[in-house]
C-alpha cells in the first residue's frame, strides 16, 4: 500500500521516506502517525489509529480540511521563527484534542522534520499517544496530595524522611507549619532539626533516634519545640528505620503531631478532677452514676468518703444493694420512688433522706438526680450527687434555739419597756409635780437659791422623762414587726412640716422641697426620720434657717438602684472628723445649755434607714451648714 492511497496528495520523495520505513511506522498501532506539510501545516498522511483513539475517520479528516485542532495547530516549539534548519531533531508537545464524541483527550506528540537530502525541510513527522489516563491519574494524585496537605495543616501533623547518607531531611508541608519555619530559608538537616527541639528534650530525642537507628526498633516520643516566635509546642513524634538488603539503616521515616491542646486539656481535666475530689472532701458530698441497663452504680471518691467505705472496696454497687445497705429503712421507698419517677418523666429530683455509714454513723443528706444525656432515644443512665447536710441541720437547730432565746429576751425587753414607760416615769412625773407644787405654794417664801434648786430638780426630771421616752422609741425600731406600704415621701414631708410649723414660723425658716419619690416603707418611721433631720436643721442654726430637701436616682450599689435623698442646711455645721460619731447613741457635739436634746435623734435616723435597706452619712464644714444624705431602695413598680 502506498501512502498516497491513504490520503491523496503529493507523492513523497523516496529519498526522504521509503515504503519500508512507512510500513514500520504504520505498524506502531498504539499511536497516531501523522505527517504535515510545512508550508501550510496540512496533514498529508495519518494512520488508522486516529479512528481508534479519537473516533475520526479519514473522511472526517478530509471534511476538516486535513486539520485537527490540538495536533495541527501550534506545531512548532516556542520561539520558533520559521528558520527550518534551526529546528531541533525531536521536540515534544502536550495538548488537548477533542474526541469525536465530544470528550477531551490529552495527547503527547513527538515531532521531527523530514528533509530531502540536504535540502530545506518540507514535512514534519509526528506520532501522538493518548495520555488521558496518565493525566487523570496525575490530577488525582495532586488532589490527594492537596487534601493530605490541608488535612496535615488542619489536624496539625506531618510526615518526614531522613536520608542518613546525605544528612538531608524532607518535611511535608504540615511539619513546616507546625515548626513555623520557612522551607525556602531554613536548611533542614539532622543538626538543624535538633536545634529546634527544646533544650531540655534534645538529649532524650537524640538518644531515642540513635537507639531506633541501631536496633531497628520503632520509637514514639513526646517532646517540646520552640517556634521562631518563642511559642512552645508539644509534639508526639514517631519513627522507624528503612534498611537496605544487607540490613543496614539507610533512612528514617516517620511523623509528628502537635498535641499541645490535647496535653493542656488533659492537664486541665486532671486539675479539675483533683479540685473536684478536694471539693467533695471539703464540702461533704459525692457524685454517682447509675447505669439503667445493669442497675449498677459507680461512685466518685467523695461517695466513698461520705459513706465511710474504703475507696477500693468495690467498683460498682447495685441500686438495690445501696438502698438496703446504706439508706435508712423509712427512706428507702422515698428514694426509690423519686428515682423511678425521674426516669419515667425524664426529670430531676431532690429529696432529703437519712443514711447510715459503714461505721454506723447516721447522716442527713440531700440526694440529687437527673437523667444523663447521651443522645439515645431512651434513658440509659442517671447521674447525681449526695450532699451531707447533717452539720447544717445541727446549725439550724442551734439557730432555732437561739431564735427562741432571742424571742424570750425580746419579751423580757418588752416587759422592761412597759415598766420603764410606766413604773419608771411615774416617780419622775411625781417629782416634777411636787417641785412645781412647792414653787407655787411656797413661791415668795423661798429664797432665790431654794427656788433655783427646785427648778433644776424639775428640769432634770423632765429631761429624764424625755430620755426614757426617746430611748424606748429607739429600742422599738426594727424590733417589732412593721408593715411596709407604698409611701409618697412628698406627702410624708408635708405632715412633718405641719408638726414643725410653730418652730418654722418662730425661726422664719425657708424650706425648699424638690420632687421626692414613692417608696416602700414604714409610715411612722419615715415621718420620724424627716422630723429628726429637719428639726436638727432648724435647731442648730444661729440665723434664718434655709433647709433644702432633694432626691435623685444616681446611686447604684451592688448593681441595684437606690434613691439618694439629701437634707441640707445653712446651720452651724460640725468638724468632718465627727461625721460618724454623731450617729452613736447619746453622742453630743454641743453642750446641753447651748442646744437642747438627748443625743439619740440621729441614732434613731440611722436605725430607720438601715431597717429600710439603706445607708446614711453626713458631710459638713464648721460654720457652713451640713448635709445629711441617705439611700432607700428603688422600686420599678412605684414609678
Amino acid at each position: 500500500m502506498r501512502l498516497s492511497s491513504i490520503i491523496p496528495g503529493p507523492q513523497l520523495d523516496s529519498e526522504i521516506l521509503t515504503e519500508d520505513t512507512f510500513q514500520r511506522i504504520i505498524g506502531l498501532s498504539s499511536v497516531i502517525i501523522h505527517i504535515h506539510r510545512i508550508s501550510d501545516l496540512k496533514i498529508i498522511f495519518i494512520n488508522k489509529e486516529i479512528n481508534d483513539l479519537l473516533g475520526y475517520s479519514l473522511v472526517d479528516l478530509e471534511e476538516m480540511n486535513r486539520s485537527l485542532p490540538g495536533i495541527s495547530d501550534n506545531l512548532f516549539p516556542e520561539g520558533f521563527t520559521g528558520v527550518y534548519d534551526g529546528l531541533p531533531k525531536v521536540w515534544l508537545k502536550e495538548s488537548t484534542v477533542k474526541h469525536k464524541d465530544g470528550s477531551v483527550r490529552y495527547i503527547k506528540t513527538r515531532y521531527t522534520v523530514l528533509k530531502k537530502g540536504q535540502k530545506q525541510a518540507t514535512e514534519i513527522l509526528g506520532y501522538s499517544e493518548d495520555i488521558t489516563e496518565e493525566k487523570i491519574l496525575v490530577e488525582q494524585l495532586r488532589q490527594q496530595e492537596l487534601i493530605m496537605t490541608q488535612a496535615e495543616v488542619a489536624l496539625k501533623f506531618g510526615s518526614w524522611e531522613w536520608d542518613i547518607s546525605t544528612n538531608k531531611i524532607v518535611w511535608s508541608k504540615g511539619l513546616w507549619e507546625i515548626f513555623g519555619q520557612d522551607s525556602q530559608l531554613f536548611e533542614l538537616n539532622y543538626d538543624s532539626f535538633l536545634s529546634l527541639i527544646d533544650f531540655k528534650d534534645q538529649k532524650r530525642m537524640n538518644d531515642c533516634i540513635a537507639k531506633c537507628t541501631k536496633d531497628h526498633v520503632p520509637y514514639e516520643i513526646e517532646h517540646r519545640i520552640i517556634r521562631p516566635d518563642g511559642e512552645q509546642r508539644i509534639l508526639l513524634g514517631k519513627g522507624q528505620t528503612i534498611c537496605d538488603e544487607a540490613g543496614n539503616t539507610i533512612k528514617l521515616r516517620g511523623s509528628a503531631a502537635d498535641i499541645t491542646e490535647i496535653r493542656n486539656t488533659t492537664l486541665q481535666l486532671i486539675n479539675s478532677e483533683a479540685l473536684l475530689k478536694e471539693a467533695e472532701s471539703i464540702m461533704g458530698y459525692g457524685s454517682w452514676e447509675l447505669c439503667l441497663d445493669t442497675g449498677k452504680m459507680s461512685w466518685s471518691k467523695g461517695m466513698f468518703q461520705l459513706h465511710e467505705v474504703a475507696e477500693n472496696a468495690f467498683q460498682t454497687i447495685s441500686f438495690d444493694e445501696y438502698l438496703n445497705y446504706f439508706i435508712k429503712k423509712e427512706y428507702r421507698d422515698i428514694v426509690k420512688n423519686a428515682s423511678f419517677e425521674a426516669i419515667a418523666n425524664q426529670q430531676t429530683f431532690h429529696i432529703e433522706a437519712q443514711l447510715v455509714t459503714s461505721k454506723k454513723q447516721s447522716r442527713i443528706v440531700i440526694i440529687h438526680g437527673r437523667i444523663g444525656e447521651d443522645g439515645s432515644e431512651y434513658p440509659r443512665r442517671m447521674v447525681g450527687s449526695i450532699n451531707d447536710i447533717t452539720q447544717l441541720r445541727k446549725y439550724e437547730e442551734e439557730l432555732e434555739s437561739k431564735i427562741q432565746e432571742l424571742n424570750h429576751s425580746n419579751q423580757e425587753l418588752e416587759q422592761f419597756a412597759y415598766v420603764a414607760s410606766h413604773d419608771l416615769q411615774e416617780p419622775l412625773r411625781k417629782i416634777r409635780a411636787f417641785a412645781e407644787f412647792l414653787q407655787q405654794r411656797l413661791g415668795s417664801k423661798l429664797t432665790e437659791s431654794e427656788f433655783d434648786s427646785l427648778e433644776r430638780m424639775r428640769e432634770s426630771a423632765k429631761r429624764m422623762q424625755e430620755m426614757i421616752h426617746t430611748l424606748l422609741e429607739f429600742s422599738r425600731i426594727g424590733r417589732s414587726q412593721q408593715t411596709f406600704i407604698e409611701l409618697d415621701l412628698s406627702q410624708t414631708l408635708q405632715k412633718v412640716l405641719e408638726d414643725l410649723e410653730e418652730m418654722i414660723n418662730e425661726r422664719q425658716a425657708i424650706i425648699q422641697i424638690g420632687n421626692l419619690p414613692k417608696i416602700m416603707g414604714v409610715s411612722t418611721q419615715m415621718h420620724q426620720l424627716f422630723l429628726n433631720l429637719i428639726g436638727n436643721a432648724l435647731k442648730f442654726n444661729t440665723h434664718q434657717p434655709v433647709v433644702v430637701v432633694s432626691a435623685s436616682l444616681n446611686q447604684q450599689i451592688d448593681t441595684k438602684k437606690y434613691w439618694k435623698i439629701s437634707v441640707s442646711d445653712n446651720g452651724i455645721g460640725f468638724d468632718a472628723e465627727y461625721a460618724e460619731q454623731i450617729f452613736i447613741l447619746f453622742r453630743r457635739l454641743n453642750a446641753r445649755f447651748e442646744y437642747s436634746g438627748t443625743g439619740i435623734g440621729l441614732s434613731i435616723c440611722k436605725r430607720i434607714v438601715e431597717g429600710h435597706g439603706g445607708t446614711i452619712w453626713a458631710e459638713s464644714i464648721p460654720g457652713n451648714g451640713a448635709t445629711f444624705t441617705f439611700t432607700l431602695p428603688f422600686s420599678e413598680s412605684l414609678l
